[in-house]
């Protein structure tokens, strides 16, 4: 009988190996992020310094102005602009808030001048604010001090304080015939319609005899007549006080313009 060897017998097919696993490839993605948050804070610190610089010499050039208006120092003259970021003033052409100092201030304005120390300025929501000039403000307040010395040169008698919420005023009056130099006491206030400072209450004595009030009242109702403060537009005068260095004038008014605070 006749037998075919085939030959040997294939060995049968062994499995394929498993593919070995990928090497993780998050070292690379963190590289990514950390290099994109760099790049993130770089831009970011840009902008800000970018602003504060634009900020800085925006506010050092107002304060230039406005020393050269009132005839102070501007290095004397404080200016803070509020609000971030600054630079949306170059669209929008407004500012939140502004707030101005100065040691000294004098205010010349339809043939009046007055001068004023320890001034502060609020203001808020500035418009218009890329012409110092054409600046208007829809909110402004203010303080300001008249100086003993200041009041005494407006009104032509000698202004002093009388201590506590009144003034002394020295005042020639006619007693009896007689020529009577007086020193009145008085309370001062502002009449906000014409801006004059007035005195009520006067109270004065000669030898321990008090002086009738009707002696008095026209003698400081000359003296007021002499003090007409200058005209501010909208920033009206609404309150006063005495302290021991002067009449502090409180301020405020809607729509106020930057000339206005400037007497120009």
């Amino acid at each position: 009988m006749l037998r075919i060897d085939d030959g040997p017998a294939s060995a049968p097919a062994s499995s394929a190996a498993p593919a070995a696993p990928a090497a993780p490839d998050e070292p690379r993605h963190w590289g990514r992020r950390i290099v994109a948050a760099l790049v993130v804070i770089v831009l970011v610190a840009g902008a800000l310094l970018g602003d504060a610089v634009a900020r800085t010499r925006t506010e050092t050039e107002v304060a230039d102005q406005i020393a050269t208006a009132v005839g102070g120092e501007a290095s004397d003259i404080g200016v803070s602009i509020g609000g971030w970021p600054f630079l949306t003033v170059l669209v929008t052409d407004r500012l939140s808030s502004v707030d101005i100092t100065a040691p000294t201030a004098t205010v010349k304005k339809d043939q009046q001048s007055a001068t004023f120390t320890d001034v502060t300025v609020h203001a808020s929501g500035l418009r218009n604010v890329r012409d110092l000039q054409g600046t208007v403000m829809d909110r402004a307040d203010a303080t300001a001090r008249i100086t003993w010395k200041e009041l005494s040169r407006l009104s032509g008698s000698t202004i002093t304080s009388a201590g506590g919420s009144r003034v002394q005023l020295v005042r020639t009056v006619s007693v009896l015939g007689a020529s009577v130099s007086l020193k009145i006491s008085a309370v001062p206030s502002i009449r906000t319609e014409d801006r004059r400072i007035i005195f009520s209450k006067p109270q004065a004595a000669v030898d321990g005899i008090s002086v009738p009030s009707t002696l008095l009242e026209p003698a400081v109702a000359s003296i007021s007549d002499k003090i007409d403060l200058p005209d501010l537009g909208n920033l009206k005068y609404q309150s006063l006080r005495a302290d021991s260095r002067g009449l502090v004038v409180s301020l405020s008014g809607d729509a106020v313009a930057m000339k206005d605070l400037t007497g120009e």
